[in-house]
C-alpha cells in the first residue's frame, strides 16, 4: 500500500477533469499535478486514500513529446497557470477530451456533437481583468497570485497572462506605496491599509484602476491612486474600494469614484457595453465575442422567438440576442448588475428587452407561472449549476430550446443528465478556451425538447 512520502516511478496515462495527470502504481490510481500524458516520472506521494493517491513530481525521467518548458519563470510556484507545461494544441485537445469524459462518466450521454476546442487568438497577455493581492515579505512590498494551495503571494512583476501595462502599473503602485510609507494589509492580523489592486482594460487600451483598502480613512490611499493615475495616461477611471471584512471577497460594498470617468466601455459585436468595478465581464474579450456568436447561431428563426437570459449579469448575452429576437427577459440577482444592464439597454437603444432583478430560482419560475410565452432560455449559471426546481419547471412547460453556457463541466454534466431524463436531448457542445495555459474550459451547449 502506498504511504505518504513514498517515492515511486509512474507513467502518466491521461489528463482528468481538474487538470491532473493520472497514472497507475500496482493498479492503484495516482494523480499528479502538472504532468503530461506520456511523461515518465519520479513522484513523491503527498496523500494516500483507499482508492487513490496524489503525488508531486520530483524528477522527470522522460518527457512526453507534448511537454514544453513553461514560459513563466514562476510556473513551479504560482497557482495560476497549471497547463503551461504542455504545448497549446495539446491543451486544446485535452480540454475537449475532459469535456467528453465528464459528460460520459457523470451523465452517461454519448449521442451528441462535440466540436474541437476553439483556440484563443492570444495565449499570453489575454486577460482584460486582473486582481492581485498586495503583501509584504520582510521589508519588500510584493504582489501577485497565490502559491498553489496556499494564500502565500508569489511576487511577480512580469505576469505573462495579463497585459504588459498592468505589470507596469502594479509595479509603480508598489514603489509609490513604499515611498509613501503606506502600511500593507496583513491577512492574518487583518491590519494594514493596502489590500488589493484590480485592473480592467478594454480593446482600445482604456484602463480602470481599483485600489482596495482596509481602512475607512483613505487619504493616503487616494494620494497614491492619484499619483498612479497621473503617471499613466491609459487610466481613464479610478475607484477606491473599502473592504473591512476578513473574507476572500475582494471588493467592498463601498466603491468610491475618485478620478476620470465612472465607467469604461467595451464594443462587442458592434454593441457598446459599460464596465463598472462590479461588472461581470468575460476575462478574454476576443473569446467572449466568439462565444456569444456561437450561442446566437444555435437558435434559428430568432426574430419570432421570446428569449430568457438567466444569470444575466450586465445583460451582455441578452442584449446581443435582443438585436434580432422578438423579446428578451434578462434575470439577474445583483442589483448593481441590473442597473448596468438597464444602462446598456439605453446605450444600445433596445426596446425589446426587460431586466428583472431577483434570483433565477424565483423569478424564472414566477415568469413561467404567469404564462409568459418563452421559446428559448439561455443559462449561464455560476459554477454550482442549476437548481432542480428550475429543471423540473422548464421540463414540465416543454420550453423548446435551451442554450447552456458553463464554466464547470462537472455541474453541467449533472444538469444535462437531469434534463435528458425529463425530455430534452443534448444536441451539441462547443468547448472554447477562455483561459489558455490553465485547465479551465468554457462550454456552449444546445438542448432541444423532444418528447413528453
Amino acid at each position: 500500500m502506498l504511504m505518504k512520502n513514498n517515492e515511486i516511478n509512474i507513467k502518466v496515462e491521461k489528463i482528468i477533469f481538474g487538470g491532473e495527470g493520472l497514472g497507475y502504481f500496482d493498479d492503484k490510481v495516482v494523480f499528479v499535478p502538472e504532468s503530461v500524458p506520456g511523461d515518465e516520472l519520479k513522484v513523491n506521494i503527498i496523500s494516500s486514500k483507499k482508492n487513490y493517491s496524489r503525488g508531486i513530481i520530483t524528477e522527470i525521467i522522460k518527457s512526453s513529446k507534448n511537454r514544453v518548458i513553461p514560459k513563466c519563470h514562476y510556473f513551479n510556484e504560482c497557482g495560476a497557470c497549471d497547463f503551461m507545461m504542455m504545448n497549446y494544441n495539446t491543451q486544446l485537445a485535452y480540454k475537449k477530451e475532459m469535456v467528453k469524459e465528464v459528460v460520459g462518466s457523470l451523465a452517461s450521454i454519448f449521442d451528441y456533437e462535440l466540436y474541437d476546442t476553439i483556440a484563443s487568438e492570444n495565449i499570453y497577455h489575454y486577460r482584460n481583468k486582473v486582481i492581485q493581492a498586495i503583501g509584504k515579505e520582510n521589508s519588500k512590498i510584493i504582489s501577485g497570485f497565490y502559491k498553489k494551495r496556499t494564500h502565500d503571494i508569489v511576487d511577480n512583476d512580469n505576469c505573462i497572462i495579463q497585459p504588459v501595462i498592468f505589470n507596469k502599473i502594479i509595479k509603480k503602485i508598489k514603489e509609490n506605496a513604499y515611498e509613501n510609507s503606506i502600511i500593507i494589509y496583513d491577512e492574518k492580523s487583518r491590519k494594514g491599509s493596502l489590500r488589493n489592486v484590480m485592473l480592467r482594460i478594454n480593446k482600445i487600451g482604456e484602463i480602470m484602476l481599483v485600489i482596495v483598502t482596509n481602512e475607512k480613512k483613505y487619504k493616503k490611499i487616494q494620494q497614491l491612486a492619484m499619483e498612479i493615475c497621473n503617471s499613466f495616461k491609459e487610466i481613464k477611471s479610478c475607484y477606491i474600494s473599502i473592504n473591512l471584512t476578513g473574507s476572500n471577497v475582494v471588493l467592498g460594498k463601498e466603491n468610491i469614484h475618485i478620478y476620470g470617468e465612472k465607467n469604461i466601455y467595451e464594443n462587442i459585436n458592434g454593441m457598446t457595453f459599460l464596465i463598472s468595478p462590479l461588472s461581470f465581464f468575460q476575462v478574454n474579450t476576443h473569446q467572449a465575442e466568439k462565444m456569444y456568436n456561437i450561442a446566437y447561431s444555435y437558435i434559428n428563426d430568432l426574430e419570432n422567438k421570446i428569449v430568457v437570459d438567466a444569470y444575466a449579469g450586465t445583460g451582455t448575452i441578452g442584449a446581443i440576442f435582443a438585436r434580432k429576437s422578438k423579446y428578451v427577459y434578462s434575470i439577474e440577482l445583483v442589483k448593481d448588475a441590473c442597473n448596468d444592464a438597464n444602462r446598456n439597454i439605453k446605450i444600445n437603444k433596445l426596446s425589446n428587452m426587460k431586466v428583472i432583478n431577483g434570483s433565477v430560482d424565483d423569478k424564472l419560475i414566477e415568469l413561467l407561472n404567469n404564462k409568459n410565452k418563452v421559446d428559448v432560455i439561455i443559462f449561464d449559471p455560476p459554477r454550482k449549476g442549476l437548481e432542480i426546481e428550475i429543471i423540473d419547471k422548464i421540463s414540465n412547460l416543454k420550453i423548446p430550446e435551451l442554450v447552456y453556457i458553463s464554466c464547470n463541466p462537472s455541474s453541467f454534466a449533472r444538469d444535462a443528465k437531469l434534463l435528458c431524463e425529463k425530455g430534452y436531448k443534448l444536441m451539441k457542445i462547443q468547448p472554447i478556451d477562455m483561459f489558455p495555459n490553465t485547465n479551465h474550459i468554457e462550454i456552449i451547449s444546445k438542448f432541444e425538447f423532444i418528447y413528453n
